[in-house]
């Protein structure tokens, strides 16, 4: 994965930031590591345990991004959206104008707050 096809905006500086944070951390470590108790054996296999972490973050918590639009993309991790932050009712009845909405498209906010009350009205429903 190229993290230029699959990020933007932002969050390719913040990838680029991480990536030489975490390279100047194994820099630094390595050669302390292959010293220790450990020896080069248990240091590879330290470094193959959090490789295995990694992969396993990225399949379950990181979306698939293949074939989307770049707008798409940046609306996946949206509030609201499949991996999101769940949205309130209190989230939808501010004023359009307010800072709590300005992630939300215009357009969306309609089809939003008709979705909440309808999830509202089931609930109510539910609990009756």
């Amino acid at each position: 994965m190229y993290a230029t096809e699959i990020c933007s905006d932002i969050a390719l500086g913040v990838t680029t930031q991480i990536l030489w944070l975490v390279i100047l951390i194994q820099s630094c470590t390595t050669e302390i590591l292959m010293d220790s108790m450990l020896k080069p054996e248990g240091v590879f296999i330290l470094f193959g345990i959090f490789s295995m972490l990694a992969v396993g973050f990225e399949w379950y918590l990181v979306g698939e991004t293949l074939g989307l639009s770049e707008r798409q993309k940046k609306s996946l991790y949206q509030p609201g959206n499949e991996y999101g932050r769940k949205i309130e009712a209190s989230d939808l009845l501010n004023e359009p104008g307010s800072p709590e909405l300005s992630m939300f498209s215009r357009s969306n906010i309609s089809s939003m707050r008709s979705v909440v009350s309808k999830a509202s009205s089931v609930e109510s429903n539910d609990n009756t």
